[in-house]
C-alpha cells in the first residue's frame, strides 16, 4: 500500500507536467495501478519506490507524448490542487514548452519531488553523471527565463 506521501508525488509529477487536474488525476490513478502490480510481481522482493516512481511516470511520459499532449487546460481550484493566489506558473508554462523533455521532467523528479539523483539514475537506467547534466541544464534554462506577460 503506498502512503499519502507517495501518491502526493505522483499527483504532483502530472500536476506539473500536463497542468490539467483531471488528467493529472486519471494519470496518477493509472501510475499507482501500476506500482501496485511491480510491487506484487517482483518475485517477493521489495521494489523500491523512488526508482520506480521514476520509472513508471517516464514511461507515462512517454505515452503522452505519443498522445500528443499540448500545453494542457489552464489551471482550476477544483479538484484539490490548491495553487496560491499569488502564484503565477507562467514561467513554468515557459520552461514547460522550451525545455528538452529530459531535462524538464529531471527539474521535477530533483528540485519539486526530492527524488535523489542515484533514485533517478536507477530509474531512467542512466548514469549517475547524467542525471546531474539533465538537472543541471535544465536549472539552467529555468533560472534564464523572464516572465513576459
Amino acid at each position: 500500500m503506498l502512503s499519502e506521501a507517495q501518491i502526493r508525488s505522483v499527483c504532483l509529477f502530472y500536476f506539473f507536467v500536463l497542468l490539467d487536474e483531471s488528467e493529472a488525476l486519471t494519470w496518477t490513478l493509472k501510475t499507482i495501478g501500476k506500482f501496485s502490480k511491480a510491487k506484487t510481481g517482483n518475485q517477493g522482493q521489495e521494489v523500491e519506490w523512488a526508482s520506480e516512481m521514476v520509472y513508471l511516470t517516464h514511461e507515462s511520459w512517454r505515452q503522452l507524448q505519443k498522445k500528443g499532449y499540448g500545453l494542457g487546460s489552464p489551471v482550476s481550484y477544483e479538484a484539490g490542487f490548491l495553487v496560491p493566489s499569488d502564484v503565477d506558473l507562467g514561467i513554468w508554462k515557459q520552461f514547460r514548452k522550451e525545455a528538452e523533455s529530459d531535462e524538464f521532467l529531471a527539474v521535477i523528479w530533483s528540485k519539486i519531488l526530492g527524488v535523489s539523483d542515484a533514485d533517478m539514475a536507477k530509474g531512467l537506467a542512466i548514469t549517475l553523471g547524467t542525471v546531474r547534466h539533465r538537472v543541471g541544464r535544465g536549472l539552467r534554462h529555468l533560472g534564464s527565463l523572464k516572465y513576459l506577460g
